[in-house]
Order: C-alpha cells, then sequence, then structure tokens
C-alpha cells in the first residue's frame, strides 16, 4: 500500500487491517508517522522514486492500493509523484506476481459542469496540476493494464470527508463558518455536488481488492446523493449551531476578486481559477 499514513490511507489501512489482511506499507520517514509502529503491519522505508525498493517491496505481494500522491491543488512536485511516481510503481509491477492493482484518482479528472456522470465521460480536468496530473495516471494504469495484461481498478471518489480531513472543501467551509458570520457563495451555492464519507471510500476500495467483477474496471464512488454548496454551508453552521447569512456573489465578480487576490496572496487555494469554477458548475457523479 502506498498513502497509508495520507487522510484517505489512514481509513484504507484500517479497513484492511479489520478484515485480517497482511500489509506492507510504503513510508518515505518512517519516524514522522510512529503510530504506524503499533499497528500490525510491515513498514517499508521508501517513496515511488525509487525503483530498486519497489521491486524489493512488491516481493510476494497479491494486490496494490496506490493512494499515495500530491494532493494539494497549489504547490509544485505534482508531476513527479502523480505521473513519474505512477509510473515507477507500474514498472515494478513489471517483475512481481502482483494480481491486482487499485489506483485512487478523483472526480475531478472529470472537470466540472456535468451531470450524473458516468464512468466512460471523457476526461477533462481543469487546468490546475493535480487534476492534470491525476488524469494523466490514469492514462498511464490504463496504457499498462492494457500492453502486460495487469488487473486492475481505477476508483474515482468524489469530495471526501472524515476525521483527519485537513485540506478538502469541507474543512475550508468549517473553518469559515467558524470564523464569521457572512459566508459568500459563487451564485448563492446553487451549484451541485457530490460527497463519500472516507470509511466508505475504505470499504469501496476492500470491495475492488475482493471482488472478481470489480477487476479491469473504473469506479465513481459517492454516496449516492447530491448536494449543493448552500446545503453542505447550512448543514456545517447548524452542527456548529451557528447562525450565518449566506450572500450570493456572482461567477465574474468572484473571478474578479479572486484575480486581484492572487496578487497578494499566491498560496491561497480559494482565489484559484480552479476553485471559482469548482463552486461555480455542477459536478456530480452516479
Amino acid at each position: 500500500m502506498t498513502g497509508a499514513t495520507g487522510f484517505i490511507g489512514t481509513y484504507i489501512l484500517g479497513e484492511f487491517l479489520t478484515k485480517g489482511w497482511e500489509i506492507e506499507a510504503l513510508v518515505r520517514n518512517p519516524k514522522q508517522h510512529p503510530h504506524l509502529n503499533k499497528l500490525p503491519i510491515e513498514i517499508i522505508e521508501g517513496d515511488l522514486s525509487m525503483q530498486d525498493v519497489l521491486r524489493d517491496a512488491l516481493l510476494d505481494i497479491d494486490v496494490v492500493v496506490h493512494c499515495a500522491g500530491k494532493v494539494s491543488l497549489i504547490g509544485k512536485n505534482h508531476y513527479e509523484t502523480n505521473v513519474i511516481g505512477t509510473k515507477n510503481l507500474l514498472e515494478a509491477l513489471k517483475h512481481s506476481d502482483v494480481n491486482h492493482f487499485i489506483h485512487m484518482s478523483t472526480m475531478g479528472v472529470l472537470g466540472v459542469n456535468f451531470s450524473h456522470a458516468k464512468e466512460d465521460a471523457p476526461l477533462r480536468p481543469l487546468k490546475n496540476p493535480y487534476f492534470l496530473t491525476k488524469a494523466e495516471a490514469e492514462k498511464i494504469v490504463q496504457q499498462y493494464a492494457q500492453e502486460y495484461e495487469l488487473s486492475t481498478t481505477i476508483l474515482r471518489p468524489s469530495t471526501v470527508s472524515g476525521k483527519f480531513d485537513r485540506k478538502s472543501i469541507i474543512p475550508q467551509l468549517y473553518w469559515q463558518i467558524r470564523k464569521k458570520k457572512k459566508i459568500r457563495l459563487i451564485n448563492g451555492g446553487k451549484a451541485k455536488t457530490s460527497l463519500i464519507h472516507a470509511e466508505d471510500l475504505a470499504k469501496a476500495t476492500f470491495l475492488a481488492a475482493t471482488k472478481e467483477e470489480a477487476r479491469n474496471k473504473i469506479y465513481h464512488v459517492s454516496d449516492n446523493k447530491i448536494y449543493t454548496y448552500r446545503q453542505i454551508v447550512e448543514t456545517i453552521a447548524e452542527e456548529l449551531g451557528k447562525k450565518i447569512k449566506i450572500k450570493s456573489i456572482g461567477y465574474r465578480r468572484a473571478s474578479i476578486f479572486a484575480a486581484l487576490g492572487r496578487k497578494f496572496k499566491k498560496n491561497n487555494v480559494a482565489l484559484l481559477k480552479s476553485t471559482i469554477l469548482y463552486f461555480s458548475k455542477d459536478a456530480h457523479i452516479d
């Protein structure tokens, strides 16, 4: 397993351990994650750039769950981690007896402005390094599956929520609601999206690893409900016991404010063009 120390990986690791699986976890710096020493797993120190380590780690492995990745919408090294790292792992698989590879992707590879998207929808990622590189990684996985007859499952979760989440849309909204009495949402928060709890995503990953019918398939993963951003904000506020006012701001005006803001706060995720688009257009799956 890669990405076992991340938000989603933590839940997936717990799910497989609960089911009694023997697990090897590739960890870049085990000293930064001492809690792993308390778990019944084998820790392999290394990262996706270390091909010799990857080859040795994959000996006697049946299933690979690839969750590692650069998930931030800002920063650098997305291509090295999400694309080259995935390719390195797949290259190492060619020298192993692994019989199934599970790749964690994202609904974001489909872009925005879609409703009830199916798994065969075209890849139209927003021009953001995270979404672009995740789409490229998917193509590489499918290429290796065809060329080397590798059994794969690609999972595309919708927006993931959970206890250990610190970076996605949900915690960003949470902290905004805690701090402010007024929340501005593009078009009043009418845009629709899909959600999935990390526990349910972990269960879906386990099914992908154990069900024969999941092989060589792509699956969208959500809780099968559709939410507006206004509903999400109102639900968070209700849980916090806080009264807020939701103010509507048009897409064009929001884009102008964001462009001005980027001149002073270049690393603010909320000011990215892709973020403005994400909050303004429908993007939900079945």
